[in-house]
């Protein structure tokens, strides 16, 4: 029975009976309702909706009065409802240029109809990897609570900047960490010369890489990247994919199936660069590099090793 006729306008459901109508997606619910309360401490609103498109009781989501998201019960699983506004288009259509998007919501994006209100994209959520494109656009709307909670203006975060570069020691520490890199990159080049190496990414003190990739790889879509965290002060070895659906489809199979005794295999939710990690030294000892390289060609060796037999 369609969910329009199971409840009428004039029997409001319970959220126990949206959850049951959704059968298999309701961990997904339970999970994408539990993240919007934890980080924008949301108002939520059951509401009957007379639109012939999507007819019936919904949910709604609004902090400080603009709309978050909606969400549509369907049989089997459910509709967000995420408004990409005229204030926030360029940012939504430079990420899904940089393919921080996947392909489907990409896809879905450039399709709906544009109106003054801006684009109505109607997320079919039936799988946990569409939380993936959900949690960022709806970031994109409103900044998530604990981040606005501790934004300074951009003036005050440049002083401060400029106040611990005055103290000298980021800058050697900064130039130590990259220097140590292009000689880790100039080692695996000479040793493997069956891997195509690229050049160092610096990123933005968040991570800086090189990566490694074969025939065999790259015609999967995929690649190895051997990663300084900064925030982390580790190193750690990622399977990266070219792009959200290559990800998509490794990530399962992969993650369920991928194990190692002596390899410390992770992945981190919040991580949408990696369909796998590997910690490959949590205090890597900047003043024994030729000992710090050992450990890290060792490392990758065993993780590439693990990801070939499993893939």
């Amino acid at each position: 029975m369609k969910w329009n006729e199971l409840f009428k306008i004039d029997q409001m459901p319970s959220i126990a009976d949206i959850r049951n109508y959704i059968g298999e997606t309701k961990p997904i619910w339970d999970e994408l309702v539990l993240y919007l309360e934890k980080t924008y401490k949301p108002k939520r609103q059951l509401d009957y909706s007379k639109d012939s498109l999507q007819p019936g009781w919904n949910v709604k989501y609004r902090k400080s009065g603009k709309a978050l998201c909606t969400f549509y019960p369907m049989e089997g699983y459910f509709i967000a409802l995420i408004v990409v506004g005229p204030k926030e288009k360029e940012k939504v259509r430079h990420d899904m240029e940089a393919a921080l998007f996947s392909e489907s919501v990409k896809k879905l994006y450039e399709k709906s109809a544009y109106s003054t209100m801006g684009r109505w994209l109607m997320i079919e959520v039936k799988d946990k990897s569409v939380l993936n494109d959900i949690k960022p656009l709806i970031g994109i709307r409103i900044m998530p609570k604990e981040l606005e909670a501790n934004m300074k203006t951009l003036n005050e975060l440049i002083k401060g900047y400029t106040h611990h570069l005055q103290q000298g020691e980021i800058q050697i520490a900064y130039k130590g960490i990259f220097e140590f890199l292009s000689r880790l990159r100039t080692e695996f080049i000479r040793k493997y010369t069956h891997y195509d190496v690229s050049s160092v990414y610096q990123g933005y003190m968040d991570m800086s890489y090189f990566s490694l990739s074969t025939k065999s790889l790259k015609d999967k879509g995929l690649k190895i990247a051997i990663v300084y965290v900064h925030k982390k002060g580790n190193f750690e070895a990622w399977l990266s994919a070219r792009n959200r659906d290559v990800r998509k489809s490794y990530m399962g199979s992969l993650n369920s199936n991928i194990y190692g005794e002596d390899l410390n295999f992770f992945h981190d939710n919040n991580n949408s660069d990696a369909i796998i990690e590997c910690i490959l030294t949590n205090t890597p000892n900047f003043d024994d590099q030729t000992s710090l390289i050992e450990i890290i060609d060792q490392g990758v060796e065993k993780f590439v090793k693990k990801i070939n037999d499993s893939l």
